[in-house]
């Protein structure tokens, strides 16, 4: 029985990336083909039961804020938390395949995202284990550094699945030999399907798509407190009971 870790997103507030990754590990899980485990990718545990309130030190912030010590902060995190390493370590001993995703992770805007994966990857080689990004999204990666870095874990990928054609051009262009497949996240066919609902709008059915994570609104309660957070998931599961008892075609 093949041994898969799955390395992925826990806790994280991004709710998008984080439904990408659970609905991966439910579905690996009930595959019994498989011995299946999971690990997590992000070091923190979020700080409250909604995953959208995360805590902040304002020093830190302020701090971080200072790019030459934002850059030494992220060069030196993962000495920092060499014990998360020294368990990922183990755990890919015991693996055979290392499925990193989903979401998209390898990206620039921090220097620790490309900087964690590589070693997650080197890590997964040193163990004997196959590393793959699964179901991930690649890019941006607008830095010299950050493409170096995105170069030398593509080269040690032993095979990919992404969510997009662009993430998919990006690592066969660091890696020609690396086998990559798509299999598109449904965001993607957002825009599509709304083009399509204003073509064919019928008075008897309506498509319905929404955002449980507006980025950058003060108005999205879920950024404020847990009370708030449940208020908020329990007013849009009323509107999706709501157009069930009406038997109106819904999509989210």
């Amino acid at each position: 029985m093949t041994r898969l870790l799955h390395v992925g997103l826990a806790e994280c507030s991004n709710i998008g990336d984080q439904a990408i990754t659970d609905c991966i590990r439910s579905m690996l899980s009930d595959m019994s083909d498989y011995e299946y485990k999971f690990f997590r990718i992000n070091f923190n545990h979020a700080t409250s039961k909604s995953d959208g309130v995360v805590e902040k030190n304002k020093i830190k912030e302020v701090l971080r804020s200072i790019r030459v010590i934002k850059i030494l902060y992220d060069i030196s995190l993962p000495v920092i938390k060499w014990r998360y390493y020294k368990s990922f370590y183990n755990e890919a001993r015991k693996s055979e395949k290392i499925l990193i995703g989903g979401g998209n992770l390898l990206m620039d805007i921090d220097f620790i995202f490309p900087l964690h994966l590589l070693i997650l990857v080197l890590l997964s080689r040193l163990a004997g284990a196959e590393p793959a990004f699964f179901l991930a999204g690649i890019g941006p990666l607008n830095s010299k550094f950050g493409r170096f870095l995105a170069k030398r874990i593509a080269l040690r990928l032993k095979f990919s699945i992404v969510r997009d054609e662009l993430s998919k051009s990006i690592l066969e262009k660091y890696n020609p030999k690396l086998k990559v497949s798509v299999l598109p996240d449904p965001v993607f066919f957002a825009e599509e399907l709304l083009k399509s609902a204003k073509k064919n709008n019928k008075t008897d059915k309506y498509r319905v798509l929404i955002s449980v994570f507006p980025y950058g609104s003060k108005r999205v309660s879920h950024n404020k407190s847990d009370s708030d957070s449940d208020f908020y998931y329990s007013f849009v599961a009323d509107i999706v009971n709501y157009f069930k008892n009406k038997k109106i075609i819904m999509l989210i």
